[in-house]
């Protein structure tokens, strides 16, 4: 039964793993692809919004008008905040793998107590018999 316990537990660290290293590479590249004119493709393409058919009976005009200068206030703070991005990532990716490690450790000490719970029952079970 310990066998299973800390298979079980090798394949979960594994899987976590994975998915850290996979949320940094997507941080980066994401980070990557903002800072390499990003600003401008959103900006231009707020410009060309229009009101899909299917739509425009259920909003009114002035509903359209508001969201679309709301898209666009978005646009505006996000490449604001777009010089900040590569700052913002060398704190983060940091932070992502001290999360990977204390998941790590937590995933641990639940194989470790389960190991010794199995032990500690399994001895008491031979007492009975």
């Amino acid at each position: 039964m310990a066998i299973l316990i800390w298979s079980v537990s090798f394949l979960v660290a594994l899987l976590w793993t994975a998915a850290a290293v996979i949320f940094v590479e997507a941080i980066q590249w994401t980070a990557q692809q903002l800072s390499t004119g990003a600003p401008a493709v959103l900006e231009s393409a707020t410009g060309d919004i229009v009101i899909p058919a299917l739509i425009s009976p259920l909003l009114e005009p002035a509903t359209w008008a508001t969201l679309f200068q709301s898209l666009q206030s978005l646009v505006a703070t996000t490449t604001a905040v777009i010089p900040n991005l590569g700052s913002m990532v060398s704190w983060l990716v940091p932070l992502i793998w001290v999360g990977w490690a204390l998941g790590l450790v937590v995933l641990l000490a639940i194989a470790t107590l389960g190991t010794v719970l199995i032990k500690r029952y399994d001895g008491i079970e031979r007492l009975a018999r």
